[in-house]
């Protein structure tokens, strides 16, 4: 389903599920795999394996400096992507008035993304399972400032007692206008 709200434009993402958080023996490559340690991951959010279209693994770093500083190896993440069967690597840490978060799909020849839809519906999911986000409230990302191109997406989360739903909004802007003839 898809809504336009004043200048925000709302959408549902596939029913969200998680498929396992990554065996612990893969994490210090996958943390390597960005330069760095597994100092830098928070001690109670673990990599995680979530889709809302688009599996990726959700990859918490400890702070936005650490987000920040992170330099991916493209080589180790494709193969990290390919044999864990997820599109890439959803980076993210809390702040105080926003998630921020970095994504990487080499595998898909996409070295970062500066907004991602499927990959926040699917942080949202993540961030619900561990009991920081609550149903209804609207929730702020920022994602591509590692890039130099900051976007802003807001997710709410619904559930209705048995089915977990999740919307991903942002602005949009008209950037052509034409007609389709069938």
């Amino acid at each position: 389903e898809v809504e336009v709200s004043g200048e925000t434009v709302w959408m549902d993402m596939a029913p969200p599920k998680t498929l396992g958080i990554l065996p612990e023996e893969s994490w210090e490559e996958l943390y390597g795999a960005y330069g760095l340690t597994l100092e830098d991951r928070p001690a109670d959010l673990p990599p995680e394996i979530v889709s809302t279209g688009l599996a990726d693994i959700m990859m918490p770093v400890r702070d936005y400096e650490t987000l920040l500083r992170a330099v991916q190896d493209e080589r180790t993440v494709t193969e990290l992507s390919r044999g864990f069967d997820v599109t890439g690597v959803h980076m993210f840490c809390l702040g105080e008035e926003a998630v921020y978060c970095s994504n990487f799909a080499p595998l898909y020849d996409i070295p970062e993304e500066c907004a991602t839809g499927t990959s926040n519906g699917a942080l949202t999911y993540y961030l619900y399972l561990h009991g920081m986000v609550r149903p209804e409230e609207e929730n702020l990302f920022v994602q591509g400032e590692h890039m130099h191109r900051p976007s802003q997406i807001r997710s709410r989360l619904y559930d209705d007692g048995g089915t977990v739903t999740v919307r991903i909004g942002g602005s949009a802007v008209m950037s052509m206008r034409c007609d389709i003839k069938l």
